[in-house]
């Protein structure tokens, strides 16, 4: 919406007509334009990731930057890697004590 424009000067064929009719090229694009600018409106409304609406209005002829993120922290997973996180580590001390024991009981016998 920055560039709004006619288009006639773009337009050799037209803007030749144009002229060869009498009228002034530039004159009737900036009258365009001008027009096209305050006829031009744009409204975005988006709902936001916490629940709320955000509208935003432009104009012909403006502009306005409009971001938008969400993060989101997947509490589950966390506690799933843990879980196994723990399982591991179990497992590991499990392990290293039956070795440990069967040590033992070859060097006793």
């Amino acid at each position: 919406m920055r560039d709004v424009g006619a288009g006639v000067k773009s337009d050799a064929e037209l803007a030749q007509r144009l002229q060869a009719a009498g009228l002034d090229v530039n004159t009737l694009d900036a009258q365009l334009r001008s027009e096209l600018k305050g006829a031009l409106q744009l409204t975005i409304r988006v709902r936001v990731p916490d629940g709320n609406w955000q509208t935003v209005g432009f104009h012909g002829g403006g502009h306005a930057t409009v971001v938008a993120s969400q993060s989101q922290t997947y509490v589950r997973r966390i506690a799933l890697l843990a879980a196994g996180g723990l399982l591991l580590f179990l497992a590991l001390l499990v392990t290293g004590a039956l070795l440990r024991s069967r040590s033992r009981l070859r060097r006793s016998s």
